[in-house]
């Protein structure tokens, strides 16, 4: 019933079966048509001849059904005198107007002859003779041919019928769904169009990364424990940072728990992340637990701050020293500054770990991963007929308000406004018909201008399934909101960073990685100055300087 009230409902998850089918029904009823016409084809071309053993001459009444009418009972003795002027003859056309009066007769009798019998036709083979039970019982001729007419009009029908049957639903889908019919003509430039690029880009890279020797042999020689805070962007960095550090010390990595912005918040690994998947992808690299031994628990470990991206130098000098003496850590991860840039291909054993860690290790639980494609899956309908294409922009209220977007001497900034983005997407070459995803999570009167410029503007609130609202949105935390961010920008056609970060980098090297590398980084663009989409491509993209290109190949 759901799917008569609102097609729009269905297309979703039967689509595929629906167009198989009308496109079988369509084959079906051709061949069906293709049938009955072969079958016209050996008809004979004339009406069948009677070829009964009574030879006799037919009755006058025979001759004229009209006059046989004339004897049928009811007919009121001024109608049969009136019938009977009629036949009587005229002054000139005498023959013309006696055949027109006897062939319409013909044509309304109720009591026609005997249907002859059915011989040879002209083409050798039987001929076909049909009749039907009219009034009495008398038979009554009918032509082969109109039985096939008529099954070419039946069958004409029903193919004409399913075609309009598609058409309106699919028009109904459009419109429940907003869709409008777009050109995707952003990303044009004089070296390389954005259908090229999505051309190059739809090949998904391999590891490079060979996976570390396996130490299961070895004993444990201690605890690394930490916790997660932030967002999936700042937990990539941390999960990497650690299993880069227990490795090199040979210790048990401890299962982390994820610390919430606000004070005393705290959940567990598995409310965000695949902790089997986690576990299962480090064996034979590092040996995991979800919590530390009773007589471990006792004691209060070391705390040591880690840098992100930690190398091999700091563990030797700052790290190791400490481990020796207390064999139960817990690192502090910072971020100094934002270091994603690539360093050779991993040619050591440490390097290999890094990769598997970011790349092949944390995956989202099943119910993010589920409310993240449906809301992908919600965007792509908006874009249906665009090529099921849309942008996501990272772009949140708070953090401009935070960082104060100022220009830096060289045209960047670290953030931009809602209405420069409008203006660098209008001048790169988006149209007003383009499907936006805001990783802002609910409406802002800021993001006024951007939607009135591109109305199919979007974010969270707008998208995430109503039953979900409560468990993402208002209970969820701001780490499972930018959970869902995440995986958004993640697979997004083209994404655009209206904020300079670890988001951003983050993000970047999960798209590389994909081989989605439609990456634009926004910049204020004289009018006057020529658009090339090139100048605006992602340099961690355009010089292959993102050490994503150090792990995939």
């Amino acid at each position: 019933m759901p799917c008569l009230l609102f097609p729009c409902m269905c297309y979703i998850t039967k689509r595929e079966l629906a167009e198989l089918r009308r496109t079988t029904m369509n084959k079906q009823l051709c061949a069906l048509v293709s049938c009955v016409l072969m079958l016209a084809l050996h008809l004979p071309r004339e009406a069948p001849v009677n070829t009964s053993a009574s030879s006799r001459s037919p009755t006058p009444e025979e001759q004229s059904p009209g006059r046989k009418l004339l004897k049928e009972p009811g007919l009121s003795a001024a109608t049969t005198e009136m019938i009977q002027r009629m036949k009587e003859p005229k002054r000139g056309h005498e023959e013309e107007e006696g055949h027109i009066y006897n062939a319409d007769y013909s044509l309304v009798a109720t009591h026609p002859p005997p249907l002859p019998k059915p011989v040879a036709g002209a083409s050798g083979l039987p001929s076909i003779s049909l009749s039907v039970s009219a009034g009495s019982g008398s038979p009554m001729a009918v032509d082969p041919r109109q039985v096939v007419a008529g099954f070419l009009t039946i069958a004409m029908f029903a193919m004409l019928g399913n075609m309009i049957k598609r058409d309106h639903f699919d028009s109904v889908e459009a419109s429940v769904q907003e869709t409008s019919v777009v050109q995707f003509d952003a990303l044009k430039s004089k070296d390389k169009s954005a259908t090229q690029v999505s051309g190059e880009s739809s090949l998904e890279l391999k590891p490079c990364w060979a996976k570390p020797v396996p130490k299961e042999t070895e004993q444990s020689k201690g605890f690394i424990a930490f916790s997660l805070i932030g967002g999936p962007e700042h937990h990539i960095s941390q999960v990497t940072d650690a299993v880069v550090v227990a490795r090199y010390l040979g210790a048990t990595l401890v299962l982390p728990d994820i610390r919430g912005s606000e004070l005393g918040q705290k959940r567990n690994f598995e409310d965000m992340y695949d902790a089997d998947k986690f576990t299962t992808s480090l064996i034979g690299v590092v040996k995991v637990v979800k919590e530390l031994p009773s007589e471990v628990t006792a004691e209060n470990p070391a705390v040591v701050r880690v840098p992100n991206r930690v190398a091999k130098d700091f563990i030797i000098n700052n790290i190791e020293p400490i481990f020796q003496t207390k064999s139960y850590l817990r690192l502090a991860s910072f971020f100094p500054s934002i270091d994603l840039k690539a360093r050779g291909k991993p040619n050591t054993d440490l390097d290999s770990t890094a990769c598997l860690a970011m790349f092949g290790s944390l995956e989202m639980k099943q119910e993010i991963l589920e409310v993240s494609d449906t809301m992908i899956e919600r965007l792509k309908i908006l874009s249906r007929n665009s090529g099921s294409q849309f942008i996501a922009v990272d772009l949140r209220v708070d953090v401009l308000e935070k960082k104060g977007c100022k220009e830096k001497g060289n045209g960047k900034k670290p953030c931009y406004a809602p209405v420069e983005i409008r203006d660098f997407l209008k001048k790169v070459g988006f149209n007003s018909d383009r499907t936006i995803y805001l990783t802002q999570t609910w409406w802002h009167e800021s993001l006024n201008p951007l939607k009135e410029t591109f109305p199919k503007t979007y974010t969270k609130d707008d998208l995430i399934p109503a039953e979900k609202k409560a468990r993402f949105l208002q209970s969820g935390g701001a780490e499972i909101q930018r959970a869902l961010d995440f995986q958004i920008c993640s697979k997004s056609d083209v994404f655009v960073p209206a904020i300079a970060g670890l988001f951003y980098g983050n993000v970047a090297g999960k798209r590389i990685a994909s081989g989605r590398t439609q990456i634009l980084v926004p910049s204020q663009v004289p009018t006057s100055s020529p658009i090339a989409s090139s100048d605006f491509i992602s340099t961690y993209v355009s010089k292959k300087n993102h050490l994503a290109y150090s792990c995939f190949c």
